[in-house]
């Protein structure tokens, strides 16, 4: 019997597959758990037009990423924080202190959990690199520090 994939089954198959499996495999596990949709020609023509649409938006999600990321490696954001003698601040520099300063000063919008920091934060006065992902592409932000 042929279905249409409705998850992704690992040994088995990816999500809108079309794939052929005995009937009983199909009637009592597949279809009954919503794994799975009989096969159809009408129902196949629907899935690649909505695989054909997925790919159009993965493509734009792609290049606008491409395009941020171009706009964050040309930033530097600087931060005046309250430091000791020897340099380390008192507080710490944080993936959302960084969000939302990219958001405040330069309009682009990146969630906390795309800017990966080494050691979580930064504790020391200087010029740091962060990565920072978008879209699956990884762009690199400068982040200076200095002493309050």
């Amino acid at each position: 019997m042929k279905v249409i994939l409705t998850n992704n089954i690992s040994n088995l198959g990816r999500i809108n597959a079309v794939i052929a499996v005995k009937d009983g495999y199909a009637r009592n596990y597949l279809l009954p758990r919503g794994l799975a949709m009989p096969y159809s020609s009408s129902l196949a023509a629907k899935i690649e037009k909505l695989n054909s649409e997925r790919q159009k938006l993965r493509e734009e999600i792609i290049s606008n990423a491409s395009h941020y990321a171009d706009q964050v490696s040309k930033i530097g954001l600087v931060f005046v924080e309250k430091a000791s003698a020897k340099g380390v601040l008192y507080g710490s520099v944080t993936a959302d202190m960084i969000a939302q300063k990219l958001i405040d000063e330069h309009k682009i919008h990146l969630e906390a959990g795309d800017i990966k920091i080494d050691g979580g934060h930064l504790k020391n006065v200087g010029e740091h690199i962060v990565k920072v992902k978008l879209g699956g592409l990884e762009a690199s932000l400068r982040v200076g520090i200095k002493a309050e």
